[in-house]
């Protein structure tokens, strides 16, 4: 039988095993056949009567053949080519015999590996399970069975075939996990022997027996572990840890864990461990994921913890920054739940654990949900578990008390507070809610030391799938713990946030979720608001007259975050609008509409139980703490999901006119612009909703007409004293400034400055007012000329008639008035407009002349060149959308007739340039801060890779077989690739100094625009309806301007906006086309070359990898003809010629490069026609030939012909493949040319070419003639086959040919 004379780990030797010399054989490749064994697991079988055949074929036959039949099966499931035969299995070394199997080549296709072998898997480990199962009183302890099935397992888990390694290791797990088991067993026999032998007497019968059978266990054991530590856990599993794939690094790292805390006398322990810490540093996910799912099955046992503290001080920080900043989400909440678990072991600092905490603010929901968990266990699981303690206690008692009248007890869902006295449920009560504020105070406590303590909702977010989530929603806490806020030491941060962990609490009840970290949508006055029910909003003219008017829900009202209320038909009227502009996205729009309402269903049981909770307390709070913004604005928000049925049911009409009053009050005296729009939206939930009690519609008009009203005197009463002096008195003072002394200069100021703010102090209500008064406009309509003819007298930056100095100020009035302008005129026009037909009568003057006037308004506004950025970038927003909803009124009626004057399109294109002028000068500002950002953690976690790499220096011994690889491989890798990344664009160490120092400088410096993504958005939407309706000319430089921002602007939903419009809007005319992707590279390749970006040499890079993006992008989605590739290279072509030391031309022939590879059949050949021809001493000549020979194998790569082609066609083929062969352009070699090639040359009229030229006429002959050779080599092969497919026709075993052009392509 085969035997072992050496292994390849030094324990082996370890095992007294006499084997004879053996002169080597050449080994003899049996036949591939599959056993019977892998024939019966492969299906479904009866598994215990296979092995009971081969148990009996084991103990009555040969056990050599057995043996060589389990060995034959993980061949088979490891997919080996071929196997031994019984003679090499018996003759030669367990080393000599496997090498035919070892040495196999790598294959990813083997029968244990593929996704539809669930049945064979599932056998495979079910029997080698229940072979050591079965075997482990007889067999098992033979001293061959085992040993010769873990010496062939060992070498196999060196085998370079995955299959084979796969196989066995399976095997070995599975054996293993039996072989523990049995360990176990004879442990405790062992014990049991050596407790019954020292009670009995001395030389008796039984202590002899005793003995003999505690030797005989002893000796069992100690063979066992033996096998299991030598052979399994050094010589198969050892290695897999080091094994060149991830999957395989993975594959046992659990069962791993298992057998340690299953059998921890032999293994757990530093070697084993030492694994563990490995794969945590390794570069694929796979055995990260399963390194830390085994060290939470580790942890989870507290019994071993503190033989587990050196692993623990050892890898603490690794496991740590795993959770903190992995790449891999899933991986990540792992780590957390392994975190969550050892902090409740104080096993990590106070410090790690509160930066995993904070991950409940990122924007990934998973890793936010596990942070929750972290911080339930944390901060709230003990209060939680005696809360849950104190119910049962309740349940139990009372279930135990209380019987029904048959006799039975009652069940713990009818058992209710009505079975206890008054004593018992006030001291429950108190119990629980002390608890609950203890959890609360907990809270306020942890929100304090994080990243955004002002913003709880996350908080709530992450917390609700926890059991903390009935902290949140016990409602009659909340109404307590309020109630008796006076009574508690709380300041009044706290207080805000005790409000605003209500207020989240109460939206995500109802279902009213926000998406965490994703900005807010943006609503214009193209989008409308999609409802269910039709209502008639209220009006109110400035006479103080209530008006029910027909018109419907405002187009500009923000995104609903409350109750659903009315709904409008104003979307029917939308779609009509749209069909005139595209029919085809009517149905998307819809759709998503239709998504958007199923995902925002109000849970209204729970807003019924919130009105009811919060009815009588809400007005009370709001009048106690009307001066704190942020409380009001928390509670104003509850009030938005009150159902108002409850005030008529409960006779609690008086609280609902006491809250409108309240918010009324709030709303006219405080000027924060959030709690003004929360206020709006409120006010239309409660009043505008569409099913308010008739009880309660007078007060609800009455509120509203009170509010209206004093907005409106305020207004008209307001008085601005006139600062300007006049031109006399400010030439006298310029003149006394520079004649006096600096004391006379300094009085001067200060009483300019007391000035100012003598006007800011009276311009300052106006500006508040008309905020207010554009806010309640996008909810409701206030349908009068006389508020309109008012406001419009603002537009103009003066209030009543007095201009205002303050360019801040001016522009506010300005924009707010505007704003409520253009809102009337949307109301006045879809009041105007039939429910049926999208048309306006042509004798609406008010509509007409109000149209007129913001037009004329916009024109005077933007011809002025003194006005700010914000200014500019809102007017002509704000016109152009409007005008957006307006156009179509214009085209389908006789309007059109009337001269209404309208911006010019130099005008508006000079102010579309104008304001990305800014807008880009900001973002170039913003990508490089970022990309400041970026380079300094990468710098830190280089110095960091780099200090670990020199702690870990002196790496183990390399193991030998093509399935492993070096431990030190395995722990650095992730490192190297780090810093190999890092270091991809270094310069010199100085240079790097002093544009670090710039930069730093920069960076200190910059401050971010909070509302660029805004305003982005807006001003992207506002130029794609310029080009939707032909409010501009369609120019390049428009295009250029608007397309530029995809590789520019740092707002996503601005670039997606882009792309779409150009999607659904593709360019018709190819010229215009390829003069649109010309004009946007060459701007694109000027901005690179900016002394702002050139300044950082790597920005600048990063910069062109943008371009690079951007090319992408416009190949795949923008670009419509096939001409223009090869138009925008020939023209940059042209210009590499004319400007052969343009900087950075190196980076702009890389992406013609790319460029040139999108060539299409055509364009490629017309392009060799007429190439561009450099000289060899052209600076980038290497680059120029790089691009040429991109596009010559681009063409020959088109060029292969497919099935029968025409004589005709493959001539015209050929003719233009003479030009497609990728030669270099090097110095010319002069050489002897045949006989026959010179006398062809020499009638050629053109005798005085180049050597080179000759040459590479020679070479583009060869070409010819190899294709010519192919082609009809394979025009022979379709008449033999089409020979054989006519004399074989009628046959049966007719076979259909093989394509040609799948032959062409693989001869070329």
């Amino acid at each position: 039988m085969a035997k072992s004379s050496r292994s390849r780990n030094p324990e082996d030797t370890e095992e007294n095993v006499t084997t004879p010399v053996i002169n080597k054989k050449p080994i003899s490749k049996g036949k591939k056949k599959q056993s019977d064994l892998f024939e019966s697991i492969k299906k479904k079988c009866n598994l215990q009567r296979v092995l009971d055949d081969w148990i009996d074929r084991y103990t009555d036959q040969d056990p050599e053949k057995s043996v060589l039949e389990l060995l034959t099966l993980l061949f088979d499931c490891g997919g080996a080519e071929t196997t031994i035969t019984f003679k090499d299995f018996k003759d030669l070394e367990i080393e000599d015999a496997a090498t035919s199997i070892v040495e196999q080549s790598d294959s990813q296709q083997y029968p244990l590996g593929s996704k539809r072998s669930k049945l064979l898997i599932e056998n495979f480990n079910e029997f080698w399970r229940e072979i050591v199962e079965k075997c482990k009183k007889s067999i098992i302890f033979d001293n061959y069975l085992l040993d010769m099935v873990t010496l062939w397992l060992h070498e196999l888990s060196f085998a370079a075939k995955r299959g084979i390694r796969h196989a066995a290791t399976q095997a070995a797990i599975q054996i293993t996990s039996s072989l523990i088991s049995i360990c176990n067993d004879l442990r405790k026999d062992l014990n049991a022997t050596t407790r019954q032998l020292a009670g009995e007497n001395k030389n008796s019968s039984r202590q002899k027996q005793l003995k003999d059978n505690q030797l005989q266990t002893s000796s069992r054991l100690k063979s066992m572990e033996s096998i299991l530590i030598v052979r399994l856990f050094t010589g198969v599993f050892s290695p897999r840890f080091k094994d060149s794939l991830p999957e395989m690094r993975a594959l046992c790292i659990i069962p791993y864990c298992n057998w340690i805390l299953e059998y921890p006398i032999q293994l757990l322990n530093h070697q084993n461990l030492k694994y563990i810490g490995w794969l945590l540093g390794d570069h694929s996910n796979e055995p990260r994921q399963a390194a830390i799912s085994g060290l939470c099955i580790l942890y989870s046992n507290e019994n071993y913890i503190n033989q587990l503290d050196p692993f623990t001080q050892c890898f603490k920080h690794r496991i740590v920054e795993i959770a903190f900043s992995d790449k891999t989400p899933s991986i990540s909440v792992e780590a957390i739940r392994l975190v969550s678990i050892m902090s409740n072991l104080d096993l990590l600092d106070e410090s790690d654990v509160q930066k995993i905490c904070t991950l409940y603010l990122v924007d990934q929901p998973e890793i936010s949900k596990a942070a929750g968990g972290l911080i339930f266990s944390k901060y709230l699981s003990s209060t939680q578990t005696k809360i849950d303690t104190t119910l049962t206690n309740i349940i139990n008692s009372t279930s135990a008390a209380t019987t029904t009248s048959n006799g039975r007890k009652k069940s713990k869902t009818t058992i209710t507070t009505s079975d206890l006295d008054e004593q018992q449920q006030q001291q429950i009560s108190s119990q629980i809610y002390h608890h609950r504020e203890t959890q609360l105070n907990a809270l306020l406590e942890f929100l304090d030391k994080t990243v955004i303590p002002e913003e709880p909702y996350y908080l709530v977010q992450s917390l609700w799938t926890t059991d903390g989530k009935s902290l949140f929603v016990d409602w009659p806490f909340w109404v307590d713990y309020l109630e008796s806020i006076e009574s508690k030491n709380i300041n009044d941060k706290q207080m805000g946030m005790i409000c605003k962990f209500l207020s989240a609490s109460v939206r995500i009840a109802v279902n009213d979720r926000v998406k965490i970290f994703t900005p807010p949508q943006l609503h214009h006055l193209a989008q409308y608001r999609a409802e269910h029910t039709p209502t008639t909003p209220m009006t109110i003219n400035t006479d103080g007259e209530m008006e029910v008017a027909t018109t419907q829900l405002p187009p500009t009202a923000s995104k609903r975050r409350g109750r659903k209320p009315a709904a409008a038909t104003i979307t029917q009227q939308k779609s009509k609008s749209n069909e005139h502009d595209d029919e085809g996205g009517d149905e998307e729009t819809n759709e998503q509409a239709d998504d958007d309402e199923k995902s925002d269903e109000i849970n209204e049981s729970v807003c019924r139980e919130i009105t009811r909770q919060f009815i009588i307390i809400l007005p009370e709070l709001l009048v106690l703490y009307r001066a704190n913004t942020i409380v009001c604005q928390s509670l104003i928000e509850i009030a938005r999901y009150f159902v108002l049925d409850c005030y008529v049911t409960l006779r609690l009409q008086s609280k609902y006119t006491a809250l409108l009053e309240a918010i009324s009050d709030i709303f006219t005296s405080q000027p924060k612009t959030q709690l003004i729009d929360t206020i709006s939206v409120t006010l239309e939930n409660l009043l505008n909703n569409g099913k308010t009690p008739s009880q309660l519609e007078t007060a609800s008009k009455a509120a509203l007409h009170s509010l209206f009203t004093e907005l409106i005197d305020t207004l008209r009463l307001t008085k601005i004293t006139q600062q300007q002096p006049s031109q006399q008195s400010q030439e006298s003072i310029a003149n006394s400034q520079q004649q006096s002394s600096s004391s006379s200069q300094s009085d001067t100021n200060n009483n300019n400055d007391n000035n100012n703010n003598n006007e800011e102090s009276q311009v300052f209500p106006v500006i508040s007012t008309l905020y207010k008064l554009d806010s309640l406009c996008k909810q409701f309509n206030f349908a009068d000329e006389k508020f309109a003819s008012m406001i419009f007298k603002f537009t103009d930056g003066s209030v009543n008639g007095v201009p205002i100095q303050t360019i801040d100020d001016s522009d506010s009035i300005i924009i707010h008035s505007t704003s409520i302008y253009s809102q009337l005129l949307m109301w006045s026009l879809f009041s105007a407009i039939p429910s049926k037909f999208y048309q306006v009568d042509p004798m609406n003057v008010n509509i007409l002349q109000m149209f007129y006037l913001l037009s004329s308004r916009t024109i005077s506004t933007l011809k002025n060149e003194d006005i700010t950025h914000r200014l500019r970038n809102f007017m002509f927003t704000t016109f152009i959308e409007t005008r957006s909803l307006f156009s179509p009124v214009l085209d389908l009626t006789n309007m059109t007739v009337y001269d209404i004057s309208l911006p010019a399109e130099n005008l508006l294109f000079r102010t579309i340039s104008s304001i990305f002028s800014q807008e880009n000068e900001y973002s170039l500002t913003y990508l490089k801060v970022e990309f400041i950002k970026n380079q300094q953690i990468s710098l830190e976690k280089k110095k960091l890779a780099e200090i670990n790499k020199s702690k870990r220096k002196g790496g183990s011994k390399k193991p030998t077989g093509a399935g492993a690889t070096s431990e030190e491989e395995i722990t650095s890798h992730s490192e190297k690739e780090t810093s190999d990344h890092e270091t991809e664009s270094d310069g010199g160490a100085k240079n790097q100094q002093k544009i670090k120092d710039t930069d730093l400088q920069l960076l200190n410096s910059f401050v971010p625009d909070q509302q660029f993504g805004e305003r982005a958005v807006e001003l992207v939407t506002s130029i794609c309806n310029c080009i939707k309706y032909s409010f501009v000319t369609q120019s390049t430089q428009l295009f250029r301007l608007l397309l530029k921002q995809i590789a520019l602007s740092s707002s996503k939903r601005a670039v997606d906006i882009i792309r779409d419009f150009f999607r659904k809007y593709p360019v018709q005319s190819g010229k215009f086309e390829m003069e649109i992707v010309i004009d946007l590279m060459s701007s694109f390749q000027s901005t690179c070359l900016e002394e702002v970006i050139a300044s950082n040499p790597d920005f600048q890079h990063h910069m062109f990898s943008r371009f690079r993006s951007l090319c992408q992008w416009l190949v795949s989605d923008f670009i419509r003809h096939p001409d223009t590739i090869r138009g925008v290279i020939e023209h940059f072509l042209n210009y590499a010629l004319k400007n052969p030391q343009a900087e950075k031309l190196e980076e702009l022939l890389e992406i013609l490069d790319f460029l040139g590879s999108k060539l299409s059949e055509k364009s490629s050949i017309e392009f060799i026609k007429k190439r561009v021809i450099f000289n060899e001493d052209f600076p980038h000549i290497d680059l120029i030939n790089k691009l040429n020979n991109t596009i010559e194998f681009q063409t020959i790569q088109n060029l292969e012909p497919s099935g029968k082609t025409t004589g005709k066609k493959i001539k015209q083929q050929l003719k233009f493949a003479s030009a497609t062969t990728a030669t270099k352009k090097t110095a010319p070699k002069k050489r002897r040319r045949s006989s026959k090639v010179s006398e062809s040359e020499e009638s050629e009229p053109d005798s005085e070419e180049s050597d080179y030229e000759e040459d590479r006429r020679e070479e583009l002959q060869r070409q010819k003639n190899i294709i010519k050779d192919q082609i009809q080599r394979q025009q022979d092969e379709d008449e033999e086959i089409d020979e054989q497919k006519a004399s074989s026709e009628d046959s049966s075993d007719f076979e259909p040919p093989i394509d040609p052009k799948k032959k062409l392509k693989t001869i070329n």
